[in-house]
């Protein structure tokens, strides 16, 4: 596979063991934002809102343990739902959570209080106009968001990858620094950047290569230039042949 772009990622790696010219990835990083009708579709489709009170951003900054962002990855067809968590009295302390087990151990290592008290506590949930009183605690609700994607239907995410001419795509919010308020600028991202969400983690390098390199080539196409039509007096000229010198006209 041949990439085109200004930037690397952790899977460029691969490029060490060669390289197949009849395979290109141009690799051009651009955002779309939600208001756009040609991608409501997907930001309907693919689950991009937390169980726990709504959106991610009203519980930021709770217990010293911050909850940043969150966005959802496709990669050639397969989604991995990502949160950002980070450590209030540190914030080079963070943490790209792939998984609830990911969030289990960085909360239990950098706020056990938060942890015990709130994490894993179970709380009431009064439902107002109902006779009916639950229990639930916020992990409950961050796991019923991950399981959430595992009813996606794959085809409909092939849709989404030729709708957007790309193998990646990422549907979440423009990272802006100091701002954890995650609702105002969402959307979807084409050819991001995935070292900058440890994907490594989830996918090896070489894997991620040959995964990307079997997508393009097998479902959006190879990604080749479209061809420039030329007529036939043109495609003579190229290759060398003149009306006033071809043997034709002698």
């Amino acid at each position: 596979m041949k990439i085109l772009s200004n930037f690397k990622d952790y899977y460029d790696i691969g490029l060490s063991y060669g390289i197949d010219e009849n395979i290109l990835y141009i690799r051009k990083k651009e955002f779309i934002d939600k208001s756009n009708n040609d991608i409501k579709n997907i930001m309907s489709y693919i689950p991009n809102r937390i169980p726990y009170g709504g959106y991610i951003s009203r519980t930021c900054s709770t217990m010293d343990i911050q909850f940043n962002s969150y966005d959802v990855i496709s990669f050639c067809g397969k989604l991995f739902p990502v949160i950002n968590m980070s450590y209030v009295e540190d914030e080079s302390i963070e943490k790209n959570c792939y998984n609830i087990n990911h969030m289990d151990r960085f909360i239990k290592k950098h706020n056990f209080k938060f942890y015990k008290d709130t994490w894993i506590q179970r709380e009431k949930n009064y439902h107002w106009g109902k006779n009916k009183t639950t229990y639930r605690c916020m992990r409950e609700n961050f796991e019923k968001y991950y399981n959430s994607f595992l009813d996606i239907n794959e085809s409909m995410l092939f849709k989404f990858h030729h709708e957007l001419d790309c193998p990646i795509f990422i549907v979440g919010n423009v990272h802006v620094p100091d701002d954890c308020t995650v609702n105002n600028k969402r959307g979807i991202t084409k050819n991001p950047c995935l070292k900058d969400f440890n994907f490594a983690k989830e996918m090896d390098p070489y894997t991620a290569f040959q995964e990307l390199s079997m997508f393009i080539s097998g479902v959006l196409g190879g990604q080749t230039p479209k061809m420039i039509e030329i007529d036939d007096k043109t495609r003579l000229e190229k290759h060398g042949f003149d009306k006033k010198t071809s043997f034709r006209n002698m």
